[in-house]
């Protein structure tokens, strides 16, 4: 097909116009696109926290108030974590084992074992004071700050470990702790840490 003198210009003409008309937009869409939060970060947190904050209202919360007897609120609670697990985990007896100690002085440290969930028994470091109780007990809870060979090992000193594992525990608690492993030597309280 052979087009005219007159049908290209009229082809031109149509390219440059939708070039144009493009070109407009894109500049309409950058002066749009100039609004956005300065700066991202306000005293540590992203600037639109305080927006977010209003809408989070954690109607589950033992804080928000309103739930009155414990036990209602907490069979509630658990059924609400239950609901949000992508499949339930099969139950199991908690069955804790003792599996090794070590005399401290005034306390006992102790690896324990036992079932978190069906799919899961997991190791656990326990401090028990000697003195008769009750004593009251603690849950230490731990990160691993992309250091996966330690956790439990940051709280509370191990024991019956291979070289590396202890080293690591150490090295960490002298880097990051200073002397922050739990010891129970002035507090008679238990201790466990997973």
């Amino acid at each position: 097909m052979i087009m005219n003198t007159f049908e290209v210009k009229i082809a031109r003409y149509s390219i440059s116009l939708t070039l144009v008309i493009l070109l407009l937009g894109t500049s309409f869409l950058y002066a749009q696109e100039a609004e956005f939060e300065k700066p991202g970060v306000v005293d540590g947190l992203p600037a639109f926290y305080k927006k977010l904050t209003l809408r989070m209202n954690y109607p589950l919360s033992w804080l928000h108030g309103g739930h009155g007897n414990f036990a209602t609120w907490r069979i509630k609670a658990r059924k609400k974590v239950m609901e949000s697990l992508l499949a339930a985990p099969p139950p199991v007896p908690f069955a804790a084992k003792v599996i090794a100690e070590q005399d401290r002085g005034s306390y006992i440290a102790r690896k324990i074992v036992f079932n978190v969930t069906g799919n899961s028994r997991v190791l656990a470091l326990m401090l028990v004071p000697k003195s008769p109780g009750p004593h009251p007990s603690v849950l230490l809870l731990h990160d691993h700050g992309a250091q996966f060979d330690i956790g439990k090992e940051k709280v509370i000193a191990p024991f019956d470990e291979p070289a590396a594992k202890m080293e690591s525990a150490q090295k960490w608690t002298e880097n990051y702790g200073g002397d922050s492993s739990v010891t129970n030597s002035q507090n008679e309280v238990t201790c466990v840490c997973q």
